[in-house]
């Protein structure tokens, strides 16, 4: 019945029936007419008016022509706008650019899409990324058996190769998809996407036509300048799969009517050290907006400076208006203990003066060693032949040869710049290698202070701890000012890799003397640190930090190698209290077991019994 009321006969069986209603301010279909005079039909979706056919303009809303016919070159090596038509003798049944061009429209570079200028028609404008979201989500709130998986289907065009639902839908004609046996398109919203295939930036190529509809969106990569999102129907896959690509890819264009909405970009603040203070300000901001950030210093602590990802300070004011970029950006406020006792030094039994900074819970030299004696009076070997160096274990020292160095004149600046290289032997020696009331740190020492900074400082891990803890002296070094310099002592150039100092403990590449040939290499590539710690009886372990690593690893090597040496302050650490565990077997011949040895409280150990024939083992 067409009436709202009406008389209904019931039948002798159960029965359902419907009232189906429809929108009674519904538009009318409509059409947009891009300034070439190309007419779209268009289909509301949701809260947006979609253009239903693949844009094919030639020109800006501005009238200017966009640039095609490029060589691949052109095309690939440009951020200019551009289209291209697909090769219509590549596809049988078109005959002509045209026909093309009205079937499937032009596939446009993402620069094109970006142009101040206008690519969609007046009024109109190419869909963000999450403009595409919120309309498939639409579709799988509103249609039926619609979901993640088959959501692409519902909004392809319907017409295919043998499409199951017959009619105008089964067509070998084009615009229409391959034919797949599982998916087709159902185009229950009336959007129907086509597969205008797409232009490979890489190699030039032009391919997919009738499987794969390749759509930009506004959105920009937020990780990668050169890439922007896109969304990709394809013929034998029913859902929508998006992804980042390049912005010199050829792809289809769907416009929507309306201005566009307002990005929103995250503010992130973070504080240094964590526990230090407070801060407020972060959240979703659009670009330009003036956005009051506040730091507020917790008990024992004083506000020092506010930095952003690449360490830069952008102001020292604890309060401040920040201007928004466009782009996701993460600030951080720095705070300093405002009992923090002025900067001390250390002397050496040379005279030598060394600065000292606290790091956690122990006080660190920050420049490398350059004694001569032990802290008893008696002089360290020095000048010793590779023979004599190599076979002996006893300490020795070593100086870097200058000549090898552009810049450094004399053994006197060598020294001053980059310390000396020591052998372990002389780190362990009990008349003391560093200064009265100073030791060298243990690896677990190393292994403290390198926690302590990731704990400490935003954006740190293993990967780039090293970097935190280099002299921020570097050749081209991005931190500018006095950080990028030639002169020495400072790190060679690298374009990934520099030092920042953030605690300001200066680690130098003051390189190594290696005790296979006696080469002397390294400075400014490599910086090598011994620790207390023993390996074994002929190997300790050491430090290592390098121009080309961000990382501080450690690793053992011969104690007869010269490395540079590193002093704390204070009494060495009691080492931890072991127990023997003793393995007995009963009877005695019924087997053999192992993991008896010396072990601290709680430690695992792993016990085997092995049994001897004739035996079982019982417990």
């Amino acid at each position: 019945s067409t009436e709202a009321s009406f008389d209904f006969t019931m039948p002798a069986d159960d029965v359902t029936l419907t009232a189906n209603f429809e929108a009674d301010d519904q538009p009318d279909p409509d059409t947009v007419t891009d300034i070439d005079g190309n007419v779209y039909p268009t289909v509301v979706i949701g809260e947006l008016r979609w253009m239903a056919e693949n844009l094919r303009t030639t020109k800006y809303a501005d009238g200017t022509s966009i640039p095609t016919g490029l060589s691949f070159e052109d095309w690939s090596g440009s951020t200019e706008g551009a289209y291209t038509i697909y090769p219509h003798e590549n596809v049988e049944g078109i005959d002509s650019e045209a026909e093309m061009a009205q079937a499937y429209g032009h596939l446009y570079k993402w620069y094109a899409v970006n142009d101040s200028r206008g690519l969609c028609p007046a009024g109109w404008r190419v869909p963000t990324d999450d403009e595409w979201q919120n309309m498939a989500s639409y579709v799988i709130d509103n249609v039926e058996f619609s979901d993640i998986f088959n959501v692409g289907n519902n909004l392809k065009d319907c017409r295919q190769v043998n499409s199951p639902l017959g009619g105008d839908c089964a067509t070998n004609i084009h615009p229409r998809w391959n034919s797949h046996p599982a998916t087709h398109g159902t185009n229950d919203v009336g959007l129907s996407l086509l597969p205008g295939g797409f232009y490979n930036n890489i190699n030039g190529e032009t391919t997919g036509i009738g499987t794969d509809g390749y759509f930009w969106t506004a959105t920009e990569d937020n990780e990668n300048d050169l890439q922007a999102l896109y969304k990709r129907v394809m013929h034998m896959v029913g859902m929508i799969v998006d992804w980042s690509v390049s912005k010199n890819d050829g792809f289809s264009v769907r416009c929507v009517e309306g201005e566009a909405p307002p990005v929103n970009y995250t503010l992130s603040l973070e504080v240094n050290p964590a526990e230090s203070g407070e801060v407020s300000g972060g959240g979703q901001y659009e670009e330009g907006e003036i956005v009051n950030l506040t730091a507020t210093a917790n008990d024992g602590f004083l506000f020092l400076n506010w930095t952003d990802e690449e360490d830069q300070v952008i102001s020292t004011e604890a309060n401040f208006a920040f201007t928004m970029p466009a782009s996701d950006v993460t600030l951080t406020a720095n705070f300093e203990a405002d009992d923090q006792p002025d900067p001390v030094t250390v002397t050496d039994i040379d005279g030598n003066v060394y600065p000292t900074v606290v790091i956690g819970e122990l006080r660190w030299m920050a420049e490398n060693l350059r004694t001569t004696k032990y802290a008893d009076g008696t002089s360290i070997p020095t000048g010793l032949s590779f023979e004599d160096w190599s076979g002996s274990t006893e300490g020795a020292y070593a100086i870097y040869p200058h000549e090898n160095v552009e810049g450094i004149n004399s053994e006197a600046e060598m020294a001053e710049a980059y310390g000396y290289l020591y052998k372990w032997y002389a780190v362990n020696d009990s008349r003391g290698l560093c200064p009265a009331g100073w030791r060298v740190p243990t690896n677990d020492e190393w292994a403290d202070m390198v926690d302590y900074v990731i704990a400490n400082v935003g954006g740190t891990t293993t990967s780039n701890v090293g970097n935190r803890l280099k002299d921020c002296r570097q050749v081209n070094s991005p931190l500018g000012g006095d950080c990028a310099t030639s002169n020495h002592p400072r790190w060679n150039a690298n374009a990934n890799q520099y030092g920042t100092d953030n605690f300001g403990l200066s680690l130098l590449p003051g390189g190594f003397l290696n005790n296979n040939n006696g080469d002397i290499s390294g400075i400014g590539s490599s910086g090598n640190f011994w620790t207390a710690t023993e390996h074994d009886d002929t190997r300790a372990l050491r430090r290592r930090a390098l121009d080309v690593l961000g990382s501080l690893p450690f690793g053992n090597i011969s104690k007869n190698t010269g490395y540079s040496v590193r002093c704390v302050e204070g009494e060495a650490p009691e080492p931890p209290a072991t127990f023997t565990l003793t393995l007995q077997i009963d009877p005695i011949e019924g087997g053999v077991v192992t993991g008896a040895g010396e072990y601290e409280e709680d430690q695992q150990v792993n016990l085997t019994a092995f049994i001897n024939l004739g035996f079982t083992f019982e417990n």
